[in-house]
């Protein structure tokens, strides 16, 4: 309280308008310093929830990408052996018998494998465990690839559909050689997509997580998660496509123009050029902290309104003590 000029104030009016300033800013720096580290905390944790996300995005890619590992390894190995085979019985002009019993052996323990394909140095399929005998996969990028010499590895194609159940089928493939090592045709082996919507089954992706496996070409072998129909999606694929990144790697940002924010995580594979990624979306990761936020805010509000009134408690009691003071001064003639 400040008298206004030339009014007449008492020591007691002094008194009391300086404990009233005081009180005033102890509990205003209170309140400010409170709202501070809890504005402070806040941002503390948001970071900490990125790091999070990021972390969780990296370690479901490196189980992904060891998972799809092993599942590639095991393949290679039946087709490893089907070319050793190759070379035993004749290669792809072997008979149908001498094939068929080649294949089981080579086949025997292995899951998810839908099919084994033989095919000639023409593209025409020789033998087959599904029903395209007779049909010619020489325009085919992965017999393409395989017979104008792309370096002895496992070689992954875009998917096909088989059968009149509408099977899609992930093919894998190596080139048949003769004893002089000259092209003969090409064995393919078909991962089950379904094999691997088994194993996604287990990941944490949350509401609106994704799971990838992609040729370095872009196309998408296979997304599964509850977000797995999105559409739009154009930066997995072109980082699919960019021989200059990184081997591992993490992005922010949408998957397409004008969508959600998504932490990616992906790995590209030493096997069949394939790179494995997890999208897991920012807003399902920081839903908790919203939460935590809104908390915090309604704390500061209660912290708000408490402090208001116990200035509003302190000033009367002070009020109270500087008058009753005041009184106890006057001369039994001013009481």
């Amino acid at each position: 309280m400040t008298p206004a000029d030339g009014e007449n104030h008492t020591p007691a009016d002094v008194a009391l308008a300086t404990a009233r300033a005081l009180v005033s800013r102890l509990l205003t720096i209170a309140f400010l310093a409170l709202l501070v580290a809890a504005v402070a905390g806040l941002a503390l944790r948001y970071a900490e929830v990125g790091r999070d996300g990021r972390r969780s995005a990296e370690n479901l890619a490196d189980v992904l990408s060891e998972y799809l590992g092993i599942r590639l390894a095991a393949i290679d190995g039946v087709l490893f052996r089907v070319v050793a085979t190759s070379r035993r019985i004749g290669g792809p002009a072997a008979s149908e018998r001498e094939w068929s019993t080649a294949l089981r052996t080579a086949t025997s323990g292995v899951p998810g494998i839908g099919s084994i394909v033989i095919t000639n140095a023409d593209g025409m399929v020789t033998y087959s465990t599904v029903t395209i005998v007779g049909e010619s996969w020489a325009a085919r990028p992965i017999f393409q690839k395989l017979r104008d010499g792309h370096p002895n590895l496992l070689i992954a194609d875009a998917p096909f559909v088989v059968g009149a159940g509408n099977q899609r089928l992930i093919p894998f493939g190596r080139a048949l050689t003769d004893a002089r090592g000259e092209f003969i045709g090409t064995a393919v082996a078909t991962l089950v997509p379904g094999q691997l919507e088994d194993f996604y089954s287990a990941f944490d992706l949350g509401e609106s997580g994704l799971a990838w496996v992609l040729l370095r070409s872009g196309v998408v072998l296979f997304r599964a998660g509850a977000a797995a129909d999105l559409e739009n999606v154009a930066e997995l694929p072109a980082l699919a496509a960019d021989r200059t990144a990184p081997p591992e790697g993490f992005i922010s940002g949408p998957l397409g123009p004008g969508g959600p924010d998504y932490l990616t995580a992906y790995r590209k594979s030493r096997i069949a050029d394939l790179v494995a990624a997890v999208s897991l979306p920012r807003a399902q990761l920081l839903s908790r902290w919203r939460y935590e936020a809104l908390a915090v805010a309604i704390f500061i509000l209660a912290a708000g309104v408490f402090l208001f009134f116990a200035r509003r408690l302190i000033d009367r009691a002070v009020t109270g003590a500087v008058e009753a003071a005041g009184a106890d001064g006057k001369s039994p003639d001013e009481r």
